[in-house]
């Protein structure tokens, strides 16, 4: 594996385009950073993004006396509270965020909606910022950033393989709804197999996990006697015995 390819796999924070590298080492395809993005949106993974701004921290209804007001409403006006029984603290002038946030994806593309962001290690939220720009009648009025684009967004490397795992689980439930008959009894055979090897002859002990077959030890025996021999290494012969008894139990007990 090349330098780059390990730094990538140890990076614990991935933009959109380093994601799309990782993915098409992982799945060994090429990922485009729209499917990236497409992915994200659908909530496949987590969005993140990094920021330092000021911001209106979000608070359950009634948590406000309605009557203290520091600032006139012309003056300040509160963007809309983008979450259903909360609402936009114009009071707290002093919150800052610095760091990295989640941004949810029901907002992460949403033209309509005001985009807010959350702390998942306080689980608070917050709408980003109250920068107040200053006209020439002296008066100031909160100017909100842009809602991140996807050249922004951050991905943890955690999530993303979790998303990998989750891919190849899929795909491995899908080939195993794919076999034909004959697959599966070519299977069924192979965990019958399996079991003899583990319950009897000399080495049967050797071949035994408690009250099971030792698929790691017989795989071992199996990739010996195959030598190098395409296709026959030890961790798929492992995997294809998983499966063969599997298919046997479920056949005949």
């Amino acid at each position: 594996m090349s330098l780059y390819k390990t730094l990538l796999k140890r990076s614990q924070w991935h933009t959109v385009d380093m994601a799309a590298q990782l993915l098409s080492i992982e799945l060994g395809e090429a990922v485009s950073v729209e499917q990236v993005a497409e992915c994200a949106k659908s909530g496949d993974f987590p969005i993140f993004v990094d920021i330092s701004m000021p911001a209106w921290p979000l608070v359950e209804e009634g948590v406000l006396a309605d009557f203290y007001c520091i600032f006139p409403a012309q003056q300040h006006p509160a963007p809309p509270s983008p979450i259903l029984g909360m609402r936009v603290n114009v009071y707290d002038t002093e919150c800052t965020l610095s760091g990295k946030y989640q941004l949810p994806q029901s907002v992460a593309f949403s033209e309509v909606s005001e985009w807010y962001v959350k702390d998942l290690d306080s689980g608070e939220a917050f709408v980003p910022a109250h920068q107040y720009v200053s006209t020439p009648s002296g008066k100031s009025f909160p100017e909100r950033p842009a809602r991140p684009a996807p050249k922004d967004w951050l991905f943890k490397r955690e999530d993303l393989e979790s998303f990998v795992s989750e891919l190849r689980s899929e795909a491995g439930e899908g080939e195993k709804q794919k076999r034909s008959s004959d697959e599966v009894k070519a299977l069924e055979a192979l965990g019958l197999l399996t079991e003899v090897i583990a319950y009897t002859g000399t080495d049967k002990h050797k071949y035994q996990w408690g009250e099971k077959p030792n698929c790691t030890q017989i795989a071992k025996a199996m990739e010996t006697q195959a030598g190098n021999v395409s296709g026959m290494g030890e961790e798929k012969l492992k995997r294809l015995l998983g499966d063969a008894l599997d298919a046997y139990e479920k056949k005949f007990r």
